[in-house]
């Protein structure tokens, strides 16, 4: 049976009574803003606690001052060596801590974590009935056999709701770094001038976060966090501004200290760059890598939406150093190296980011970004026979072939047939009947495919030659016959206007010499007999029935009109004796 529902409408009081009268096996998860934690039960009775701010009972026993700290890294160390001993087993053995001891120290921790969970105000909650998992249970507790009654841990919870009800509303994040106020000791009355009170404000020296505070107190945590609460309300400890974090780093006695400190002022102020930037660098010193490439997204992704696109490359860069397996922070990489204008880094980052998620075994994400790939480089035909090579890992055959063949093609129209027939014959090696490829390569092997293309390249050079020449003939013929007619315009313009009458028997005379030393010329003979009937038409402008032109003296003159009619009979004979001179 399961069930689930919210903590205002329903308090877990009443959650764990009913699954204690029910006497249920299962786990009960509960989720608040300031609290997610697991609770296991058998029959009723809790076996088991858990939540995400991490219960470790080592660093509380040295901070409470119980182990020393050289003695609990040794017990640590052993118990490293045997797994199947608890801490409080281990501890005994090494006479460090009495077992019993341990377990009610242990028992308390875990009794104030269950008291504080049933107090939640808000939030909601979810019951598996289930077996008890013992990879998520708590194994301390299972080992050292550590149970609580239910009803008992309500009851006190019960009791101690009030308390938190004011501690929840004057205590802040437990990561925030807090001082003293001023005058904060002579401001306490004598009776609550407690012990806890003021060991709580000596502790409040503006370095530590509070959680680091209520650890060192000696006291249990309720005490602890119930007294800075008290403190808080009453205005004797305040926080410490962010500026003064910050430049105190430096002075942190450890690297530890001074990323709590940071924290606490991320807390404040998520947004600031150089707070993250700090953290990271601190971070990647200690080794913790994943939790500065988180630091470093952050980073990345406040310069990408300033439009900062190379600082936000160089701390994507950092990412995926340090956390290979943020493929998020990849993907943006990529987008940003593919808009580069320098190819050769483009490449390179390719070949580092393919080689990285076949490692990973994320074949589809390679596939894609080959595809991208491929498209900006075109003429590239490693990244293409790549991407041929991911579609048959993937299975799908048919994108594969096509890649291929889109390969060999293009290997062929560089003439580089022994890398085409290495691709048709990839294509054999996955489908053996691929006709289309068989033929190509037994046509590249035999030589064939390069004869027919040689032979297809003669023949367009003849047919480019044959048709220059074909223009260029139709071209002069075109030409001549251009020449021809304006030839022929301007014979009849010089025959009738230019030549006159008296002279046109020693023209005639020219082009019968013509016509004798050119005996097998076209244009003589058409231009000579063309010439000749123009000049003969020259006779028949001298009609009878025209009107006599106006006397003059120069036609008054019996020779000159006799030398004019002598001339007009020469002009009409003269095509005849042309014609008879080319007939003999």
């Amino acid at each position: 049976m399961s069930f689930q529902g919210e903590i205002s409408s329903m308090a877990l009081g009443d959650v764990v009574q009913n699954l204690v009268a029910n006497r249920k096996t299962g786990i009960l998860h509960i989720e608040a803003p300031e609290l997610v934690c697991e609770i296991w039960f058998e029959d009723g009775v809790i076996v088991s606690y858990t939540d995400r701010r991490g219960i470790d009972i080592a660093p509380w026993l040295v901070e409470k001052g119980i182990v020393a700290p050289q003695s609990m890294e040794e017990a640590l160390k052993r118990l490293k060596r045997s797994r199947r001993r608890s801490l409080g087993e281990t501890l005994a053995r090494a006479r460090i801590l009495p077992l019993d001891d341990y377990k009610a120290r242990y028992a308390n921790l875990i009794h104030d974590a269950l008291c504080e969970a049933f107090t939640l105000p808000d939030g909601k909650f979810d019951f598996h009935d289930m077996a008890i998992d013992e990879a998520r249970a708590d194994p301390e507790m299972r080992r050292l056999g550590i149970r609580f009654a239910a009803q008992s841990v309500v009851m006190e919870a019960v009791r101690r709701a009030d308390d938190w009800t004011r501690i929840r509303r004057y205590l802040p994040p437990e990561s925030e770094i807090w001082q003293a106020a001023p005058g904060a000791l002579e401001r306490l009355g004598d009776d609550e001038a407690n012990e806890l009170t003021v060991h709580a404000i000596e502790s409040l020296d503006g370095t530590s976060t509070l959680r680091q505070v209520i650890a060192r107190l000696p006291c249990s945590r309720f005490d602890a966090v119930r007294t800075l609460a008290d403190l808080v309300a009453r205005k004797l400890i305040r926080p410490v501004e962010s500026d003064k974090i910050i430049e105190g780093i430096g002075l942190a006695p450890d690297p530890d200290e001074a990323i709590s400190r940071l924290e606490a002022v991320l807390e404040r102020e998520p947004s600031n760059l150089v707070v993250h930037a700090k953290l990271a660098a601190l971070l990647e010193d200690e080794k913790r890598f994943e939790e500065s490439a988180k630091h470093n997204k952050v980073l990345a992704n406040a310069y990408l939406e300033e439009g900062d696109r190379e600082n936000a490359r160089k701390y994507l860069r950092r990412v995926v150093e340090l956390n290979g397996r943020d493929i998020l922070a990849w993907q943006k990489l990529w987008s940003l190296e593919l808009a580069s204008a320098n190819d050769d880094e483009i490449r390179a980052f390719a070949r580092r980011f393919l080689d990285h998620f076949k490692k990973l075994g994320l074949t589809e994400i390679v596939r894609d970004h080959l595809i991208a790939l491929s498209e900006r480089f075109a003429n590239d035909f490693d990244v293409r026979t790549e991407l041929a090579e991911t579609h048959f890992t993937i299975g799908d055959h048919k994108a594969g072939i096509q890649v291929l063949f889109d390969v060999g093609h293009a290997y062929l129209r560089e003439e580089r047939y022994r890398e085409a027939e290495r691709a048709f014959a990839k294509i054999l090696a996955y489908d053996a009947g691929n006709e289309r490829a068989k033929k190509l390569c037994t046509d590249i092997r035999e030589g064939r495919l390069e004869r027919r293309r040689a032979w297809r390249r003669r023949l367009l050079r003849e047919s480019v030659l044959g048709s220059f020449l074909a223009l260029a003939v139709a071209f002069i013929v075109r030409e001549v016959q251009a020449q021809y007619e304006i030839i022929a315009v301007l014979r009849k313009a010089v025959a009738e206007s230019i030549v006159p009458r008296e002279t046109r028997e020693s023209v005639a005379a020219e082009i019968d010499r013509l016509g004798v030393q050119y005996p097998l010329s076209p244009s003589i003979s058409l231009d000579g007999d063309a010439v000749a009937r123009t000049l003969g038409i020259k006779r028949s402008e001298a009609d009878p029935s025209a009107k006599p032109e106006p006397e003059t003296e120069t036609s008054k003159a019996p020779e000159a009109a006799n030398d004019s009619s002598r001339l007009d009979r020469s002009a009409s004979d003269e095509p005849i004796r042309i014609r008879d001179r080319r007939k003999s």
